[in-house]
């Protein structure tokens, strides 16, 4: 028997998620503020972009492209790493530097200070990310990053509703900057700070429900392609579409037109099915 189309299998879609980055947001991350502890603010963002130089993640991209703008030279890096579930580190100048999460904090057994922390949560509460940077054993400041939301995408979110679709987030972001977004947009069912595995698990969690899940990216990279019932890529410059993937342009509300336009054929279809079968008798 002949696969079924991605044209046919769409209509039936029952859940949408969508990772973050790119899709519902823009997908640039914009410098919006810095804290310095040890420091000016412009040898915090010196280090933290020099480490990220020759990284290839969007955050990486916001950090790089305010200290060119500040006109921050980029210090000689070495043995660049990647810390799962952290950040990314580099020795500069023969000094280990960190940049990521809290928990290069709490592993490291480094203090932050009470002002400090809360005003971390505060623009966490906002819905930007915040980057800690750690030189040598010295805790050095926080950079707070912000990702601003496609101006289509709360409509896209109200659409998918009205056709019966629960639309889910997935952000590698934190509670709060998840949360935060996840309510400007109106979406109930939302998970941060998630890896790979992660994002596995939850696409599997929601198929066995029994509905067809869709799962919604802006980068091939994200490769959860062949995991999710239906994977659809936004950019409309990457690859074609195929029997379980389909590419559609940067508007994320294109999704529940496709869908419409899908279960409208279908129940086209059906009608013409049934008065051919009624005509045979």
């Amino acid at each position: 028997m002949k696969e079924p189309s991605v044209f046919e299998r769409i209509g039936k879609l029952r859940t949408v998620v969508f990772e973050k980055t790119g899709t519902v947001t823009v997908g640039e991350y914009e410098v919006t503020d810095i804290i310095p502890v040890e420091g000016t603010e412009e040898e915090v963002l010196q280090r933290a972009a020099s480490v990220n130089y020759f990284s290839s993640d969007v955050l990486a991209d916001g950090l790089v492209k305010s200290a060119k703008q500040r006109k921050l030279q980029a210090l000689p890096a070495e043995k660049f790493e990647r810390v799962p579930g952290k950040g990314v580190q580099a020795v500069i100048n023969g000094m280990k530097v960190s940049v990521g999460s809290y928990e290069f904090l709490r592993d490291a057994g480094i203090p932050v200070g009470v002002s400090v922390k809360a005003r971390a949560v505060e623009l966490a509460k906002e819905g930007k990310v915040i980057l800690f940077v750690i030189s040598g054993r010295v805790f050095s400041g926080i950079i707070a990053l912000y990702d601003s939301p496609r101006p289509e995408a709360k409509e896209a979110i109200m659409l998918l509703k009205e056709l019966g679709i629960l639309p889910v987030l997935l952000s590698g972001d934190s509670e709060e900057a998840t949360k935060r977004l996840a309510d400007e947009l109106s979406v109930e069912t939302y998970v941060p700070k998630v890896t790979l595995e992660k994002r596995i698990s939850k696409i599997k969690d929601l198929q066995e429900t029994g509905h067809l899940v869709g799962f919604v990216q802006n980068s091939p990279e994200v490769s959860i392609f062949g995991t999710a019932d239906i994977s659809i890529l936004m950019g409309g410059t990457s690859g074609a579409s195929t029997e379980k993937s389909l590419v559609i342009g940067d508007d994320p509300r294109e999704i529940a037109y496709v869908i419409t336009r899908a279960r409208s054929a279908e129940k086209t279809f059906v009608k013409k099915l049934i008065g051919f079968l009624s005509y045979s008798k």
